[in-house]
């Protein structure tokens, strides 16, 4: 495939089955001076891609009756072609559909609710990434990292990522979400947000199999793969770690005196929270000794020994008023009667 002249007309192959779209979408990319090859059925698109070059190719996936002949046109398109852009524009807009027509090679895969300039905007990226690509430009241009030590690199001339010098197999959707994660690295961004860096409006789940075909990209690279990081309920966010063992020494002594002096503060704290906790309980015992269970009153401590006393001057009565009578009973009733208790 070679470059195409500047000064001419892009071509565009449009495969779709029902014909008031297609002369809508023919209609439409020829005011974005595009020229259109409209085709209505799956031997009709291979005959044209077979007998004419085409600079983007759009499909729809299902064709009349052939509900995955979409997805058959991809595959054969890009063993034939490994360059040309295809697009997917359908109705069909479920994760597994995008999914498939993705891992099938395809640059995108759009909802047909997507408006005409969005999808015009896209058609011209994928363009120019191609020119830029068959122009020459060998050696890709790496975007400025806030991190020394980062791997990832983006090629802005040529839409395209590079992970540890390797380039990254992603849609120009994909690659859209993930330069808007590394260029704001460390924030989080909202799956509104990233709808808006990749000119999209869609499900927020078409953006997670997005992230996670980014994911499993650059894990064919690096299994241990974890810079994009899920912030429940808020969106993601690009954390770049340091490659293994790219740390240096004095970092890595840094981090053990760091994580040490963090143990040692904790160990202290949880030491203090407890001489604090037992001098709280001391003084709490002391000011109310009644919550102790073992431990009277002095109200109640004085009300039991006034009833010991009341109970021992009883006794000594009974005692004495019994010593009384029975010496009346020695004397028999001799003499007068006295008070027993001055006896």
């Amino acid at each position: 495939m070679t470059a195409p002249d500047p000064g001419s007309l892009r071509r565009v192959l449009l495969v779709e089955d029902d014909d008031i779209l297609r002369r809508n979408y023919e209609a439409l990319l020829s005011a974005h001076r595009l020229t259109v090859c409209g085709c209505a059925t799956k031997s009709d698109a291979i005959a044209a891609f077979n007998r004419e070059r085409f600079d983007v190719v759009i499909l729809d996936v299902t064709l009349g009756s052939e509900h995955e002949a979409g997805f058959d046109l991809c595959q054969k398109f890009r063993e034939k072609e490994k360059i040309t852009p295809i697009i997917f524009l359908t109705e069909r807009d479920e994760d597994a559909d995008r999914i498939s027509g993705l891992r099938l090679g395809a640059d995108d895969y759009l909802s047909k609710t997507i408006s005409g300039a969005f999808l015009a905007a896209r058609i011209n990226a994928l363009i120019r990434r191609v020119e830029t690509l068959l122009s020459g430009a060998a050696e890709p241009a790496p975007m400025p990292s806030k991190e020394a030590s980062s791997r990832l690199r983006i090629d802005e001339r040529l839409s395209r990522a590079y992970w540890l010098d390797q380039s990254l197999d992603l849609s120009l959707t994909q690659y859209w979400i993930l330069k808007d994660l590394f260029c704001h690295s460390g924030e989080v961004r909202s799956t509104t947000d990233l709808m808006r860096a990749a000119n999209i409006t869609v499900q927020p789940n078409t953006i997670v199999v997005h992230i996670k075909t980014i994911r499993e990209q650059i894990q064919k690279i690096t299994p241990d793969f974890a810079c994009i990081k899920s912030e429940r309920a808020r969106g993601y966010r690009w954390a770049d770690e340091p490659p293994p063992g790219g740390a240096s020494a004095t970092q890595r002594r840094t981090q053990l005196r760091r994580r040490s002096r963090s143990g040692k503060k904790f160990e202290l704290t949880m030491l203090v929270l407890v001489a604090l906790l037992s001098c709280a309980g001391i003084a709490w015992y002391v000011l109310h000794p009644a919550s102790d269970p073992t431990t009277s009153s002095v109200a109640e401590r004085d009300a039991e020994r006034q009833r010991l006393e009341r109970e021992v001057a009883a006794r000594r009565e009974a005692e004495q008023q019994a010593e009384y009578f029975g010496r009346r009973a020695e004397l028999g009733e001799r003499g007068p009667r006295r008070n027993w208790a001055a006896t």
